[in-house]
């Protein structure tokens, strides 16, 4: 999850809920039709990590017809950011691709799933898509401009309970409305041995400034002090000294 003190730790404990229960309820993701075959994330990693090494400016550039208020933010969203901190040390907030998202996009809009799989594939990751309407435009499109095919991944109808328990996948993001389908995938989850992984409802996943959901964070501090000095530092110190009536 997000760093404690971070931008976006405190926000965490504000977001969007699972839709309510008088939203009608579609029908729980829970199967996957018998001819579609399951594809086993691992073999997905190798074009996911050539995808997550492209500059920014190249994943942007390639979902910017498609997604363009995501695109015209994701620039920023995803870079690199300062984060304050004492003096003699640097802190900064730095955004990775987390690996291979699950879009559950059955009963959404071709609008919203398109807006999810363009934000899962501009943070870095690579996608498999089940149910999106109009999924194979949006791939079309995607594809027109730069992304690799083994970057997107499209499952007919239903969902993908198999990989819901896939060791090798990074996220899910729920499409999907009413709230049969919200537990049936936070049950999943939960039963899943090791890390948590991220659950990105609709409400974040169509928002440029929730980007970050889509990432892992990680800050690198660095002591100045220790690391050649620290010009500030040492000028706070002689201040210090000399209120003190101490000659340097």
């Amino acid at each position: 999850g997000p760093k404690a003190g971070g931008p976006h730790y405190l926000d965490r404990f504000a977001a969007a809920l699972p839709a309510s229960a008088e939203q009608p309820v579609s029908a729980a993701p829970t199967e996957v039709a018998a001819s579609a075959p399951v594809p086993t994330l691992r073999a997905l990693l190798p074009t996911f990590e050539a995808w997550a090494a492209r500059p920014l400016a190249e994943r942007i550039a390639a979902i910017e017809r498609l997604a363009p208020a995501l695109a015209a933010q994701a620039a920023t969203r995803l870079a690199d950011q300062l984060l304050p901190g004492p003096t003699g040390e640097s802190n900064t907030l730095r955004l990775h691709p987390r690996g291979v998202f699950l879009v559950l996009a059955q009963g959404a809009s071709q609008g919203d799933a398109a807006q999810a799989i363009a934000a899962a594939l501009v943070a870095g990751n690579s996608v498999v898509a089940v149910g999106a309407a109009g999924g194979a435009a949006t791939q079309a499109a995607l594809l027109a401009h730069g992304v690799p095919a083994e970057a997107i991944t499209r499952l007919p109808g239903g969902s993908a309970t198999a990989l819901l328990a896939d060791p090798d996948l990074a996220g899910v993001c729920l499409l999907t409305p009413g709230p049969a389908a919200a537990r049936v995938v936070t049950r999943a989850l939960a039963a899943r041995p090791g890390a948590i992984l991220p659950l990105i409802t609709l409400a974040e996943a169509v928002r440029p400034d929730r980007l970050w959901r889509f990432c892992a964070e990680q800050t690198v501090t660095i002591n100045t002090a220790a690391a050649g000095g620290n010009a500030e530092l040492l000028a706070a110190v002689g201040r210090d000294l000399d209120a003190h009536g101490v000659a340097v």
